[in-house]
Parts: C-alpha cells; structure tokens; sequence
C-alpha cells in the first residue's frame, strides 16, 4: 500500500482523506475534510470543508505499514537521503505558507504524523490549464494574455522573496470558477539568500518543453535568476497558443523555436522567443520587463493582434460547458464556430455589470458572448449549437423587435475597422463589430456584413439573425430568416 486509504483520518480527525488527487516522485496528494465550525446565534455546528493535503512519499523509497499507515524506508542506506527531503519538504511549505498572493495557492496547515510531513492547501474546484487547452484545443490571444498576466503576478511576488518557482506550466495553473488564476506546485521551487545563493536544495526536476536548459545542469540553478521561471512562462505561453507543448530546449538551441500562428501579433510572437531564448543571459531578465515588451505592464495598454485596448479588460468568468465542439471556418483572431458534436467546448460568459443604456427597451451587453472587449467578435454559433446556448444572469437574445429598435432608434455609422456604431438620442453608443460568415465559404466577409443572431420563434419554429452591411448606413437593417449554413455572434441584452 503507498497511499492512506479513503475515510482515513490525520491530526485526531482534524482532516478525513477522501481520495487521492495524484501522485509523483516525491509525494501523494490528497482530496479531504475538514470540519470548521460555525456560529450562529442559536449554536454552533461543524461545516466541512474541502481541502487539499499533500504528503510527502518518496515512491522509489518509501513503503507504508497497512495497519498503522506509517511510512518506513526499507533500505538502511536511503534512510538518510529519504530524511534530508522530508525536512526540505517541511521547510519549503512552510516558505510558501508565508506567501500571500491572490494568484498562488494558499498553505493552511503544516505538521508530521505516520513517520512523515503533510502540509495542508485550499482545494481549488476547477480545471487546470491544461485541461482547458486540451478541451479547446489552443487558446485565443487574448485569453493568453489574460492567464499571463496572473501568473506573471504570481512570479513576480515569489521573486521579489528571492524563490524561483522552477516549475511553471499549464498544468500546475489552476483556474478558479470566477476564472482567476491560481500557481500551484512549489514541489520544485528554491529560495535564495540575499546575494542570490541557494539556501535550499530540493531536486531539480524536469518538465520536457518547460524546463531551460539550466534546470538540466548540475548546479544550473544554484543562483537566482528569474529568467528562468520566464522561459517556462514564455514555454507556456507558446502551449496556450498552438495547442502543442514546446520542443526540449535542447531541440530550440539547435533547431530555434517553430513558427507560432500567423493570427498572433508580432509583439507577442517577439516577446515570446526571447523568453525562450536557450541562453539565459540573452532572455528578459525580470519579469516586469517580460510584462513590459508583451505591453501587459500597468503603465502601457495591451496590445492584442496590433491594436490598443485598455488593461482592465474584464476576466473571463465561469466557464460553462455545452454539447458542442469548435471548428475553425477561418484564421480570424478570436473567431470559432461551433457545431453540434457531441464533444464539449468552452464559452466565456458575460460580466453582469457590461451594459449600456441607449434608453430603449432593453439594455444592450457592451460585449459579444466569448470577447472580452467591445472590439472582439466572440464566438461564431451554427444554428445547432446556438440551440444549446442559454443565456444566465438574467440576460436573452434580443427580440426582432428589438434589434429594429436598435436600427431605427439610433444613429449608424459604419467606421473603416470593420465596426458599426450606434449612437442613441442620449449620447450613448454601442458597438457591433463585423462578425460571421457562410460555413465553408472562403470568401473574406467580415468587413463587409455583420450577423447576429435574434430571439427564435419558438411557436413557429423560426430561427431569425439581424444583418448589417456597410451599404446600411440609413439604418434600414434586414431581419431574415436564418440559413443552415450560416455561423453567426451573439449580443445579448437585459431587459
């Protein structure tokens, strides 16, 4: 037996395992309860809550009693180098105990109990990153710049205390059900005196893709240096992108680094291979500055696919999932289509709050369902899977009605970008920008019309869409009936 046995029990019950979450070479982690208990004005009652125990478990080395659950090492001379990792193992949960950042996971608890060092996490129920990447396939740009961002902050704060996290990848990203971020896994990581030399000697380990050269190395890591936490971060960014885990940074000294997607902006691409750089000299040498050629720090505006936007473009939230799954009808950024598969894919809702008040009706979402920003088409729905989407937080589809309100009510005005805005009686305006296209069609229309879907007729069986065209500029807008081959936006509104 290696791993303690569900329903068993740690710290006289003060944690109830209830199974095991995974395990690698140098410990087992754990799903379990804790009772905490809570006061009311009656009494007081004990709550579970559910947290994250990991134990450490040299699994080439170690073997655990069954009756007892303690855990010996067999081999009298693996005794001392099993003893020195245990007390390396406390000592580096109680670093990160210390650690208080909304982006890296929280330490609750550290002891020793069953002849071994246990510390205590927050459980986080949600999928890591690289679920999502798995699930869509590769992320949009920016998206990436999203879940970069955070886990930038993440290095950031670990570096400004002199530790080198040593292990950053997707899956080691948690994402949290309001979609922050969350680094985990400080397995591997080391701190630094103040003159940047080691003071702890966990073993080095390798994530092939991930890792830089230096991690290879006999003593590669033995000084402080945040630019190897950034290779990783750069490896990273480079998976969320293409889907594909890096080559071994061997393979990019020899071979350079593969093209990433024509659809990624040039500041992007750049900032990413020279992180990636196989030297470590050559690479950005902190990660405010990593930050600052990706345009991402406070001081400078995002740069996503060339264009300027504001940096507090809002989170992405819950993810919800349906029975459909992406295909690609063309390379444009931030452009997907669903079909009616039985696989599954994510769509980022909206924020409650991104309304604009144009004193009609109803009030219209600032956003297209899946963009983050006024300017972003979102995702494209075919008829079938626009099925399968429901609107929460009390928002729906617009009416015919009131899209032609929308038409008539407001001043249109077609701008060069590819965006059509509508400025209402009160001085507000909203933007729709050019969006979907025929299924199989080659032909490059998105600066030409923009298709939204509307309310279905659920009594007749009608689908209907809202058409805009450059041509449009009088406002007299087509409501139509909608064509199966059709993948359109969506705008919703909040009555």
């Amino acid at each position: 037996m290696s791993a303690l046995q569900p329903n068993a029990t740690l710290q006289g019950g003060k944690y109830k395992i209830m199974k095991v979450l995974g395990q690698g070479g140098f410990g087992i982690t754990y799903l379990a309860k804790q009772p905490v208990p809570v006061e009311g004005p009656l009494g007081t009652i004990n709550v579970d809550i559910e947290v994250t125990l990991k134990e450490f478990f040299m699994k080439d080395l170690c073997n655990r009693d069954e009756t007892t659950s303690t855990v010996f090492v067999p081999s009298i001379g693996s005794f001392e180098l099993v003893e020195k990792f245990r007390q390396k193992f406390i000592k580096e949960a109680q670093n990160i105990s210390r650690l208080k950042h909304p982006n890296i996971i929280k330490v609750l608890d550290v002891f020793e109990e069953n002849g071994t060092a246990y510390y205590a996490m927050e459980y986080i129920n949600g999928c890591s990153l690289s679920e999502l990447i798995n699930r869509k396939g590769k992320l949009c740009e920016e998206e990436t710049l999203f879940y970069t961002k955070k886990i930038a902050s993440a290095l950031q704060y670990i570096h400004s205390k002199n530790m080198n996290h040593l292990d950053v990848k997707p899956a080691n990203v948690l994402l949290r059900k309001s979609g922050d971020v969350v680094l985990i896994d400080f397995g591997l990581s080391k701190n630094y005196d103040t003159t940047g030399l080691e003071t702890t000697s966990t073993p080095v380990g390798i994530s092939i893709g991930y890792a830089p050269i230096e991690q290879t190395r006999v003593g590669g890591v033995g000084k402080f240096s945040p630019a190897t936490d950034i290779y990783s971060l750069g490896a990273t960014m480079f998976k969320m992108l293409t889907g594909n885990t890096p080559p071994d940074a061997s393979a990019i000294l020899d071979d350079g680094l593969p093209e990433l997607p024509t659809r990624v902006s040039a500041t992007t691409k750049a900032a990413i291979i020279k992180a990636m750089e196989p030297r470590r000299k050559e690479r950005y040498q902190s990660v405010a500055d990593f930050l600052f050629a990706l345009s991402l720090s406070e001081e400078e505006p995002q740069t996503i696919s060339g264009e300027k936007v504001k940096n507090d473009v809002p989170k992405p939230t819950i993810p919800e999932i349906f029975p459909v799954t992406p295909q690609a009808v063309n390379d444009v950024e931030k452009t997907v289509v669903y079909t009616d598969d039985k696989d599954t894919t994510v769509i980022l809702n909206h924020q409650k709050e991104n309304f604009v008040d144009l004193g009609l009706s109803v009030r219209w979402c600032t956003y297209n369902v899946g963009s983050t920003s006024p300017e972003g088409v979102g995702n494209y729905f075919t008829i079938n899977s626009f099925k399968n989407y429901t609107p929460n937080n009390g928002l729906r589809f617009p009416t015919r009605e009131e899209w032609n309100e929308l038409f008539s009510s407001c001043e249109f005005k077609w701008q060069d970008s590819g965006i059509a805005k509508f400025t209402a009686k009160n001085g507000a305006s909203i933007i729709i920008p050019i969006a979907g296209r025929f299924v199989g069609d080659e032909s490059d229309q998105k600066q030409e019309t923009a298709f939204y879907w509307a309310q279905p007729d659920s009594l007749m069986g009608k689908f209907w869409f809202a058409r805009i065209t450059k041509s449009d500029a009088s406002g007299n807008n087509v409501i139509a009936k909608t064509k199966k081959d059709i993948a359109m936006s969506i705008r919703l509104v909040q009555k």
